[in-house]
């Protein structure tokens, strides 16, 4: 019998359940902004921005890429063997537990250390740069060092984001980066998967990495609350968070 999970959106929450999944041989996977399914109490149950339509085809390619899902469709399944919404109510009670860890505790799955250092997310992989980059403008932090970054590995770097994203960081950091707009997430994942090193904040791209497992240089935002659900307790040889008091990018660059 293959399993059926279910959650109701963001994006970058989905690719965080992700982890519960692909601990399954096979499982099949829904998503649909529907209240209905979600934990009793709604200030719990919903995400700032449940998933749309249009964003459940940009990343249905990626979901279709994945080992172990069978299916995966737009909708209210039948039966439900596990709703990944739980996870929100357990967020404000299991503060010691990043995002991708919640999700095997709220579906039963054990965690082990070995976790933080394994994929759950597959692609092919697509050489574009060296270096990937996101940065959106929620949960972003002054004292990152964007324009060093910027000044010493521009011809390094990809933008990964929307144009509007891509043309406020070339405001922000006052250099010219490379940048496509991909039209799918398996793109985008593709072309992280390439690179050596990813750069960014929280956003649905950098879940992309942590879930792909690359080196990453995190943009940690001044709420510390919010750095625990991106960052497991163990994992720390492939991630750098860079909080306001790291500034020195040959510094951060070293410990990479």
């Amino acid at each position: 019998m293959i399993p059926t999970f279910y959650h109701s959106g963001e994006i970058g929450d989905i690719l965080y359940g992700l982890k519960a999944l692909s601990r399954m041989p096979k499982a099949n996977f829904y998503t649909h902004p529907s209240l209905q399914l979600d934990w009793s109490n709604l200030l719990f149950a919903h995400s700032n921005k449940q998933i749309t339509h249009k964003e459940f085809v940009f990343v249905k390619r990626l979901l279709d890429r994945q080992p172990y899902i069978n299916d995966a469709a737009y909708g209210v399944p039948n039966t439900i063997d596990y709703n990944l919404n739980y996870f929100r109510h357990e967020i404000f009670n299991r503060t010691d537990v990043n995002f991708s860890d919640l999700y095997l505790e709220v579906c039963n799955i054990r965690s082990n250390k070995e976790d933080c250092y394994t994929p759950w997310l597959f692609c092919d992989i697509k050489h574009e740069r060296p270096i990937t980059a996101i940065r959106v403008s929620r949960r972003t932090n002054e004292s990152f060092p964007w324009k060093q970054i910027v000044q010493k590995y521009k011809n390094e770097i990809i933008f990964l984001g929307t144009k509007s994203e891509y043309l406020e960081f070339v405001e922000y950091t006052g250099k010219l980066v490379a940048w496509k707009n991909y039209t799918d997430l398996l793109s985008v994942c593709e072309v992280i998967n390439g690179a050596k090193l990813h750069i960014g904040n929280s956003t649905s791209i950098s879940v992309c990495a942590e879930g792909l497992k690359k080196p990453m240089i995190f943009e940690e935002s001044h709420d510390i609350n919010h750095v625990r659900y991106h960052t497991h307790r163990f994992y720390r040889n492939n991630r750098f968070n860079v909080g306001p008091e790291d500034n020195d990018i040959d510094m951060i660059m070293e410990k990479i």
